[in-house]
């Protein structure tokens, strides 16, 4: 399976954004410029989540276990080595 790309997560929001919205409008709760702007929140949120969640400690282990020229990664302790599905990954 391949990772899913920030392009696909905004995809997703804003298809959300508009069905939700588009229900929102339709029953009256909010009018279209509330949709509009909801829209933009979210269009520039998601980037931003995106940066946090893909630039966590975890995360970098695991791009570095993931290529070819490395052949381990050491942690400093081995319940974070067991936390990373990677074989390269290994306590001292």
């Amino acid at each position: 399976m391949t990772a899913v790309t920030q392009e696909q997560v905004l995809s997703a929001a804003r298809w959300i954004v508009s069905t939700v919205g588009g229900y929102a409008v339709g029953r009256g709760w909010i009018d279209s410029d509330q949709v509009t702007l909801i829209a933009g929140v979210a269009v520039a949120f998601v980037p931003l989540a995106w940066s946090f969640w893909s630039h966590r400690a975890s995360a970098q282990v695991a791009k570095a276990a993931a290529l070819p020229e490395v052949a381990r990664v050491v942690m400093t302790s081995q319940a974070a080595a067991d936390a990373q599905p990677s074989r390269k990954v290994v306590a001292p």
